[in-house]
């Protein structure tokens, strides 16, 4: 990128929601890819195909889980989504001198993407998500139980996060099939 002159006031930044670049996603085929390398109507796992993709500055940026994040961005923490600012695993993140860092928001059919350590909401979080304020957008997202309750269960078992093979009967078109809330019930308790 090139270096912004001397003379230049750092631009107003507003909250937006992003993964700084080298940040993998998983991909509806179960490789992984770097934020920055996606492109328009690719598959990612769980939330389909990508309808919109870019690049912006942030001065909000965060540790997560090992990722590095804007802290607005909404991240499934336990059973429910929260901020990544809001939660116990945030770091704040020094972006140096020049007070920004790049980052790649991306938009998915199904509004989420998986990370190497953590499930995420997408850019635009729902699909009425021009019309909502943020902690609207958050009330959205946690308020179908049975949704979050698969999204949970399939980020406690765990095989959706690294390169570990994904448990017999649990494909990833049956991830989505999951998520989507076709058929999906929830798992007993072992």
């Amino acid at each position: 990128m090139p270096a912004r002159p001397e003379h230049a006031t750092k631009p107003k930044s507003p909250k937006k929601v992003c993964y700084a670049k080298g940040t993998e996603v998983r991909m509806a085929d179960g490789s992984w890819k770097p934020v920055e390398t996606i492109a328009l109507f690719e598959e990612v796992m769980l939330g389909g195909m990508v309808i919109g993709r870019g690049e912006a500055l942030s001065d909000n940026a965060f540790r997560y889980k090992g990722q590095i994040v804007t802290g607005s961005h909404a991240v499934l923490d336990g059973a429910r989504f929260r901020r990544v600012e809001d939660t116990v695993a945030a770091e704040p993140f020094d972006i140096g001198r020049d007070g920004m860092i790049t980052v790649y928001p991306i938009v998915t059919a199904n509004h989420l993407m998986v990370l190497r350590t953590h499930i995420a909401a997408d850019f635009a979080e729902t699909d009425a998500s021009g019309d909502q304020l943020p902690d609207q957008r958050l009330e959205e997202l946690n308020a179908d139980a049975d949704r979050l309750e698969c999204l949970a269960w399939i980020a406690d078992e765990g095989s959706i996060f690294g390169d570990r093979p994904l448990p017999a009967g649990g494909s990833l078109r049956d991830y989505q099939d999951l998520v989507a809330g076709e058929g999906w019930q929830p798992v007993p308790a072992a």
